[in-house]
């Protein structure tokens, strides 16, 4: 039972995607108020393949989804590297995580994982077609604008809008004209890669023997002739989840002002079509031994296929007055390290543990307070996270010196692939106001300062209740029977 029964303060999230979704579901849970806005008519099954492990897990228990979950995903044991000419070179081992974190690795669908999330938001407090225009934030209130020409008010927002956020464009004005914008958060987005996914329709194990294995088979061609990667996972559904990766030869960067010029939307299928063509040819295993992308983009709906720019950028500034940055609004990783999505799930997980704690009339000053120590938690780990995408971004390149990492990669010693496991499995946050859960792993999960200091608040909350409660009780007369 939650012991924080004040009236608790309105929360405004502004996008409905993985991040911004996890946040109402744990808001819901803590009963706390909220509403989501989403600038899309409807939520497009996109996307390809989702990593999920012990960092976020727990969470999953904790809100009574975990079985669901898992019932979507295989465990992703090992990535078997191969050759262009489809033959392996190299394994990735993952089967220490189970061990050292508690729960294996598992691989899901993205929309599917999507979908599950989604079902626990009431329909009523999620609202598409609501572009944000502009805010307006007082000492006790934030009030949003929308192109429809409604209004909505709350007492905080949370920009979860994506990698071109419009919440951060418009909260970065208020702190330029103040003075205080950090220069490397004015900057455009920088990418190196533009990356295509899909997911086919339910397929054949006949005719895909990687289907029928219990565990994920994942597939990854490091391209050496061309400048593409491509991995393909087959997944529970029997689907097969890809993704083909295009090395560009020099860093390009994207503004927010071009991105909305070009009407690009981060997961539209609009751009696809052009690089479909040009990589139907690339091989991959599997099926007969023969296939290519192309038979994957033959399988796959047209809709469902997009092309993204893999952009790549932390930044310094997360909020401003009563308004705070989550997920891809804050930091963009390259998808290779797979932390992406889990680390937006982290920051629904910080922000979740503060808010419900907060009554509705603390000032703008002190959400100020509140949102720079979720900045203190988060921000440190979004940066390590950072620099180990980069990490396993540059394992997909076609250079020597990406060779010469994979062969290390390939050939490390357990103790040393040991430690980096554990260095990637160390943070497992949980939410104070719920139950609990249990930590199998044998590598201790590092100190969550949100979950310690809001567990002490709900504490003294239900310590002071409970006092209340007896003192009440023993100044009620006794009636005689």
């Amino acid at each position: 039972m939650n012991p924080m029964t004040q009236e608790k303060p309105t929360v405004l999230i502004v996008g409905a995607g993985l991040g911004g979704v996890t946040l109402g579901l744990i808001l819901e849970a803590a009963g706390v108020p909220f509403s989501i806005f989403e600038k899309a008519s409807s939520v497009k099954p996109l996307g390809s393949a989702l990593s999920l492990g012990p960092t976020v897990l727990p969470l999953f228990k904790q809100l009574g989804i975990y079985d669901e979950v898992l019932s979507k995903c295989k465990a992703h044991v090992i990535t078997q590297d191969y050759s262009e000419d489809r033959h392996p070179v190299g394994v990735v081992d993952w089967k220490l995580v189970h061990e050292l974190g508690g729960y294996a690795a598992q691989i899901i669908s993205r929309p599917v994982l999507y979908d599950i999330l989604l079902r626990g938001i009431p329909s009523g407090k999620i609202h598409m077609n609501k572009k944000l225009v502009s805010y307006f934030d007082e000492d006790d209130s934030v009030t949003l604008d929308f192109a429809d020409g409604t209004q909505y008010k709350g007492h905080v927002l949370i920009g979860a809008d994506g990698a071109y956020s419009t919440v951060r464009k418009l909260m970065y004005a208020k702190i330029k004209e103040a003075g205080k914008l950090p220069e490397e958060d004015e900057g455009a987005l920088p990418y190196r890669t533009t990356c295509l996914v899909g997911q086919t329709t339910p397929q054949n194990p006949e005719e895909f023997p990687e289907m029928r294995t219990e565990d994920c088979t994942f597939y990854s061609v490091r391209g050496i002739n061309e400048p593409y990667t491509r991995a393909v996972f087959a997944g529970k559904e029997n689907t097969h989840m890809w993704m083909v990766v295009h090395h560009l030869n020099e860093e390009l960067s994207s503004s927010q002002d071009k991105q909305e010029s070009n009407h690009n939307s981060e997961w539209g299928p609009e751009a696809a079509e052009a690089m479909c063509n040009d990589v139907r040819h690339l091989t991959i295993p599997g099926g007969d031994g023969n296939l290519t992308i192309g038979d994957l983009i033959d399988r796959t709906p047209k809709d469902l296929i997009s092309k993204v720019m893999l952009e790549e950028k932390v930044f310094e500034s997360w909020y401003g007055d009563r308004v705070a940055l989550l997920g891809d609004a804050c930091h963009k990783f390259d998808p290779a390290g797979g932390a992406g999505a889990a680390n937006a799930i982290q920051d629904a997980i910080c922000l979740g543990n503060w808010i419900n704690t907060l009554p509705k009339t603390i000032s703008t000053k002190e959400w100020r307070i509140v949102f720079q120590d979720y900045v203190e938690e988060r921000l440190p780990i979004a940066k390590e996270n950072f620099a180990k995408s980069q990490f396993f971004a540059s394992l997909t390149e076609n250079t020597w010196y990406a060779m010469g990492l994979r062969f290390m990669v390939h050939n490390i010693p357990e103790f040393l692939h040991r430690r980096v496991l554990v260095q990637l499995m160390q943070n497992r946050p949980q939410l104070s106001f719920l139950p609990y859960v249990k930590d199998e792993g044998t590598v201790p999960a590092m100190s969550q300062h949100s979950l310690i200091h809001t567990g002490w608040i709900i504490k003294s909350v239900q310590q002071e209740a409970d006092r209340h409660a007896r003192k009440a009780n023993a100044a009620s007369p006794v009636v005689a029977v």
